[in-house]
Order: C-alpha cells, then sequence, then structure tokens
C-alpha cells in the first residue's frame, strides 16, 4: 500500500500580493485539536454531537451504542485480498496493492450515520465516517445530511476516510443548496481526513460496478462543501489516491480547504453530467504525486464564482491543474492553476483569463507573477514541476501591458494563441499532397471585418489569409483540387544556412548558422481576441543569457502530413553546440484540450523513437511541437516552436 502523502501547502498571493486566504498548515504530526465546547454552539443548537476516541464514541454525552440514527461497528467496504467470489467468478479490476487483508480492516471502527439531521463531528478515529439512509433516500427531499467538523481528525487506510453513500440527489447543478450530502468546516476548527479509496468490485457474475470509491473524502451523491460564518475553519485532506470525489455535483461555498493527492486533487467523474462550483472559499490543491493526476478534474464541466482557487498537477505527465471535458467558465473570485498542461478556460463578468505555456519545465517551488507596472497583478509559488499556467479573476485587465516573471527573471513569448483561429473548424478530409477535396473549413462571422481592420499582421500572412477566405467563399467551405499549387507561400522572415547533416537516428546537438528574425516580446496584452501565448522562456538580458533557435532537421517548419506518414525527427540542431542534455522537446494539441488531452515532453538524450512513434498514432488535428533549451542551463535560453496539422489519409 502506497505511503501516505505529507501534506503539502502552496501559497496564493492575488491583489497586489495581498493573500487570497489560504492559511498555513498546522503541525501535522502534533495536531492541536480544539476544545470541543469552543464554537460548537455558534454552529447549530439543535446538532447531534459526536465525539470520537480510540477508547468510545459518545453521541450528546451518551455512548454511542444507546444513540438511534447512529451505529458503530460493522464491516467497511473496501477491496478484499481475493481475485474470485466463492462463486468463483471475478471479484473485480483490483491490482495487488489495491488488496487489503481482514487483518488490516479489523484494526478500523466504522460509524455510520442513518437518520437526517445535523451532526457536529469532532475528535480521532481509525476508520470510517459513512453516512447511508437507506437505497430509497435518493428520492426524499427530506433525507439530507449536514457534518459539521468541529476539531475531527479521521484515517482509514482500506478506504475512504468520510463517504455519503445514500442521500437526497438534488440532480440540478444549480439547486446544490438543496443537496441531501453537506460538510461544513466548523469556524475556527482545524480537520484532517486521511483516506484511500476502494478499487472497481464487481457484483458476482458480471463486471459491472458494485462499489468503487476513488476519494479519500467521497459522496455517491451531489455534496456541497461550506465555512462557518466567519470561514476561517481549515480541512486537510491527504489522499492515497484521489481527495475529494463526486459521482454527481461538486459545490464549495466556503471555508479553508487544502488537499494533497497521489491521483486528481478533486474530482467529479458523471460523464458530461457533473458540474464543480465555486462559489467562495479558500481552495488549494496538489495533485498527481504519484504516476498522474490533475488538480482539478470534471468529466462534466467547471464554473468558478468567488473565493480562491489554486491547484496544481503532475507537471511531468501530460495531466493538468485543471482539467474539464465539457468547459471551464471564471466569472469572478481567482483562479490559478499549474500543470504540464491545462484545458482552456472562458473569463465572463468581471474576470479575466491569461493562458501561459512555456517552452520547458519549470521547476516546483518557482515564484510566478503577472504583474502591470505598478506591481499589481497574481502571483503564485508552484508546488510542483509545471509547463503550463493560468491566471484567471477580477485582479486582471484586458487591454494592460503586463510582464512575467519567473523566479525575479522576465520572461518573453514567441506565439500567441494557436494556429487554429477562434470560430474557424478544420476539415475532417485530407491534408497532404495530392488532390485534397474533403470539407475544409468555415469562416467565422465578422472575418472579412476582422481582417480588414487588423493591424500588425506580416503581408504574407494578410495574403494567404485573406487567400483562405476567397477558397471558402468560393467553394463553399470545402478544399479545392488545385490548392497545393496555387496557394500563395507563408514564410518566416530570415533564412536558414542548412546545417550538416548527421546520421538517422543520432540526438546530440551541433554546431549550425543559424540567423531566424523572430520577436520575442516581453509585454502581454490581454484582448477580447487574444489571451494565450506560448514558447514562453527567460528573457536573455534579464537572465543574463544568450538566446538560441533551433530547427528540425535542418528545417524551421514541419509540414502538414496525414495520419501515420511522419517522417520522424532525425536530428535537432541549434546555433550553439550545448549537448542533447541541455535540449527539451514538448508535444501539445493546439485544438481543443476538452477534446483531447496531449502533452509529452522528453530531453533530446533520450533519443526520438517513441517520441516520433507518439506523432505517428496522433488522431487529426493541430499541433504543435517546442524545441527549448532546459531552464537550468546557466548560459542559454530560447525556444523555437513548430506548428503542424494532422489529416486524414
Amino acid at each position: 500500500m502506497k505511503k501516505f502523502l505529507s501534506m503539502l501547502m502552496i501559497f496564493v498571493l492575488v491583489l497586489a500580493f495581498a493573500s487570497c486566504g489560504v492559511n498555513e498548515p498546522a503541525d501535522r504530526e502534533n495536531p492541536k485539536i480544539p476544545e470541543i465546547e469552543d464554537n460548537t454552539e455558534k454552529v447549530s443548537d439543535d446538532a447531534t454531537k459526536i465525539i470520537l476516541s480510540e477508547n468510545s464514541i459518545t453521541v450528546d454525552g451518551k455512548p454511542a451504542e444507546e444513540t438511534e440514527g447512529i451505529k458503530i461497528g460493522g464491516e467497511i467496504i473496501y477491496y478484499h485480498d481475493t481475485d474470485f467470489y466463492e462463486s468463483k467468478n471475478p471479484y473485480g479490476e483490483g491490482t495487488e496493492e489495491d488488496k487489503h487483508t481482514e487483518a488490516e480492516a479489523e484494526k478500523h471502527t466504522l460509524v455510520t450515520i442513518t437518520k437526517p439531521g445535523e451532526y457536529v463531528i469532532s475528535g480521532t478515529l481509525k476508520g470510517q465516517l459513512a453516512v447511508d439512509l437507506g437505497e430509497e433516500a435518493k428520492n426524499n427531499p427530506e433525507a439530507k445530511v449536514t457534518v459539521i467538523l468541529n476539531g475531527a481528525d479521521i484515517t482509514c487506510e482500506i478506504a475512504p476516510a468520510v463517504i455519503f453513500y445514500n442521500v437526497y440527489e438534488c440532480a440540478d447543478a444549480e439547486k446544490t443548496d438543496e443537496a441531501g450530502a453537506k460538510i461544513i468546516i466548523a469556524d475556527e476548527s482545524t480537520n484532517y481526513i486521511n483516506g484511500a479509496y476502494v478499487a472497481k468490485i464487481y457484483q458476482d457474475g458480471t463486471d459491472e460496478k458494485l462499489h468503487k470509491y476513488d476519494g479519500a473524502l467521497y459522496s455517491k451523491m451531489s455534496l456541497v462543501i461550506a465555512g462557518g460564518e466567519k470561514g476561517n475553519g481549515n480541512l486537510y485532506v491527504t489522499a492515497e489516491n484521489e481527495g475529494l470525489g463526486s459521482e454527481m455535483h461538486l459545490t464549495f461555498n466556503g471555508g479553508n480547504i487544502n488537499i494533497a493527492a497521489n491521483d486528481d486533487g478533486i474530482n467529479a467523474n458523471e460523464d458530461g453530467v457533473s458540474v464543480i462550483t465555486v462559489n467562495g472559499g479558500g481552495i488549494t490543491v496538489s495533485g498527481g504525486f504519484g504516476a498522474e493526476g490533475d488538480g482539478i478534474d470534471s468529466n462534466g464541466s467547471i464554473v468558478i464564482n468567488g473565493g480562491a482557487l489554486m491547484v496544481s498537477g503532475n507537471g511531468m505527465t501530460g495531466d493538468g491543474g485543471i482539467d474539464s471535458d465539457m468547459g471551464i467558465t471564471v466569472t469572478g473570485g481567482s483562479l490559478v492553476a499549474f500543470g504540464s498542461r491545462n484545458d482552456n478556460v472562458k473569463a465572463e463578468g468581471k474576470a479575466t483569463c491569461v493562458q501561459l505555456s512555456f517552452s520547458s519545465v519549470r521547476k516546483g517551488g518557482s515564484i510566478v507573477e503577472f504583474v502591470d507596472e505598478t506591481g499589481y497583478g497574481m502571483m503564485a509559488e508552484s508546488s510542483r514541476e509545471f509547463q503550463s499556467v493560468v491566471f484567471a479573476g477580477e485582479n486582471l485587465e484586458k487591454n494592460k501591458i503586463y510582464r512575467l516573471y519567473v523566479d525575479n527573471i522576465l520572461q518573453e513569448y514567441s506565439g500567441e494563441g494557436t494556429e487554429i483561429m477562434p470560430g474557424m473548424r478544420p476539415f475532417e478530409g485530407n491534408f497532404g499532397r495530392g488532390e485534397m477535396n474533403e470539407n475544409f473549413m468555415s469562416m467565422p462571422d465578422g472575418f472579412s471585418e476582422w481582417l480588414d481592420s487588423a493591424k500588425d499582421i506580416p503581408e504574407d500572412i494578410k495574403e494567404w489569409l485573406e487567400y483562405m477566405e476567397s477558397l471558402a467563399e468560393e467553394y463553399d467551405g470545402r478544399m479545392p483540387s488545385n490548392f497545393e499549387n496555387d496557394r500563395p507561400s507563408m514564410q518566416t522572415s530570415g533564412t536558414f544556412e542548412d546545417p550538416p547533416q548527421k546520421p538517422k537516428g543520432e540526438t546530440e546537438n551541433f554546431s549550425g548558422t543559424l540567423e531566424l528574425e523572430v520577436s520575442y516580446p516581453t509585454e502581454f496584452v490581454i484582448t477580447d481576441e487574444q489571451w494565450s501565448f506560448y514558447g514562453i522562456t527567460d528573457n536573455p538580458e534579464s537572465a543574463d543569457k544568450e538566446r538560441l533557435t533551433f530547427t528540425i532537421n535542418g528545417k524551421d517548419e514541419i509540414e502538414n502530413f496525414q495520419k501515420g506518414t511522419f517522417e520522424g525527427i532525425k536530428y535537432v540542431a541549434s546555433s550553439e553546440n550545448i549537448g542533447a542534455d541541455n535540449v527539451r522537446l514538448t508535444l501539445v494539441y493546439t485544438g481543443d484540450t476538452a477534446d483531447r488531452e496531449i502533452s509529452k515532453t522528453i530531453l533530446a538524450s533520450e533519443g526520438f523513437d517513441g517520441f516520433n512513434k507518439m506523432i505517428n498514432e496522433l488522431e487529426t488535428g493541430g499541433y504543435r511541437i517546442t524545441v527549448s533549451v532546459v531552464p537550468e542551463n546557466p548560459d542559454y535560453t530560447g525556444s523555437t516552436s513548430f506548428n503542424f496539422y494532422i489529416g486524414l489519409n
């Protein structure tokens, strides 16, 4: 069984570097549990008070065994140490590390709430706190339980530490105030939830799910988490798998929540349905301490209306700080997301968003500042390695100049947005040499007016866009057969002198003369049309380094190709021979990240065979490879991005 993680705290500073309200963690080795009478009465006069301890559990001062609505004992649902039922049918999908013995289970105590109401939980328990009002509760609006955490410390090593099985399901994400599962973090309290998970267990004789509970704190129904009147209570969740999960909706209304998880930090997993809503509170999440994991992940959508959300995913495995299958919207509050990638974020109302993609992986503990000339903006310290950062909230403004600093070093970028403009739909047909007559693309409304008024677009690019527009009109969105022969050229300014050829597959960089005129701005301006920047590296003057640029196979571009026909990266060249272990390559998908999640990074010294194989297995769409100097190199910085499109055979 995996070892429990020590709690990791990250700081988010917004509003000219004022704290967003996430507190320092308490001493986990010697937790100071507040006296029960401190603020219990302030939370609720009528709530049932449950005091947990190793020796006894009391309810309103009486032994729990004598109390209606509270059950002590019974077996916690966990993944048994077996592969088969007694019927010889397969038991489930668990591996050896998911299994637990009866001896392990016997060290835990199960406390089950079976009656609607409010329950104040204090004290320490090795076991599980479960809520189960019966299978008919799902459709009963009266079947609601509020768990008030007031100095609780619950640890379970075989399953979730806190779980809601059966309560009322409100179903509507906009009506989660009516949800049957609710947790309140009592004011001035410190609470710990340390939990495991249950791998998928089959119904006997089928491969249908009987049990599967992924989070240390888990609910089968919609769950609401809130703070007290002051909102200064703290909840620390440490998870062997996922941190906090729901099979329906999740709503955060207040309190300070800190999560460290081996997999996703927060997850709502009903495909196309679940909504994670943040209305208030301070939420700090570090996910992906294991092999993979996002900071916050919804199989539906994510909506941030208030509060301060700081999330980090695994920075090396293609996972996001924030990940959603059906879109992310920020209307208020603040969001900071670190990951190897992040899904697209839409800002509405008073909120503004910027998405920043670095050319290479940055180290954990880096301080990232996105500020205007007065120092006002947003800032955060990363807990993990990262290659992508999202800042969003009410503290940013459009049409204002910002600068980006990482550990006090000014940053520059080489590209804005993606090669696919908002509203343009890449065709689903051929895209390569030869005759191409499948659907091409449709232009967005207002494209002509935008193109006529657009400034600072190089003439060759503008000519190309005008040509594409004329084709879309002439051929009604279909690709003309003479497109490859008649289209105008679009080249990056500057010339390359071809470097000497190297044997196929050799990965060491080598010297070559490289003269490419490329702009590397340090001013970031967010507009209605532009909020995404990529190819971000240290500014040479600020870092006291020399800037390098790169070619792949002696070229400054990767030509579009048909699926499965990529000729492969044979060598990478730079203007200085800095060694392959100082060069990193990153592949990302540049389309809608909710549709496809791809981010892969390697060092050139690892060789390109696996990288090339992955590219040839990619589906159609737009992609980008960025070649960069690793940020740890003391003498050089710089990156070059290569955008390309994969079409059907």
